[in-house]
């Protein structure tokens, strides 16, 4: 589903560690930045073994409500195209339709989505908030994201 190309941006621990000012609300926003990191190795889920994965994040240019620009990421997601992974989900949401296969990640910067923000805190350090993605969708003002 995903071509892949490499990115040398680094990725922090906590997705949305640019943006902790702006409340909790549905904002306009713009996908600035596809992140990608190859062979990560990480705990399987539900299991004590490790696995070797590639992950993925989107970043988002947001637009608060006096008109300042923020960045936001979503967590970073394990690339597949399975109906069940959680990257097919969210582009699932974002596109209003299902994903196209072999699609270009690359492609869906500078597209348009609404992003529904809340506050979470830190896993590692609980005293640090951090703002999360909860849900996308298309942007009916600007335009759908590209299937």
């Amino acid at each position: 589903m995903a071509v892949l190309r490499r990115n040398t941006t680094p990725m922090t621990d906590e997705p949305g560690d640019y943006l902790t000012d702006l409340p909790p609300d549905e904002y306009a926003a713009v996908c600035t930045d596809v992140l990608e990191r190859d062979n990560v190795e990480r705990q399987k889920y539900q299991s004590d073994e490790m696995e070797c994965v590639d992950l993925i994040a989107f970043e988002f240019s947001v637009t608060g409500r006096s008109g300042e620009t923020r960045r936001v990421r979503s967590r970073e997601m394990r690339v597949s195209s399975h109906e069940m992974s959680a990257l097919y989900a969210f582009l699932k949401e974002w596109s209003g339709g299902e994903p196209e296969d072999g699609l270009d990640t690359d492609t869906l910067m500078g597209c348009a989505a609404r992003l529904t923000l809340q506050h979470s805190r830190g896993k590692k350090d609980p005293s640090k908030t951090y703002v999360r993605i909860t849900a996308i969708a298309p942007d009916a003002e600007q335009g759908e994201a590209r299937k």
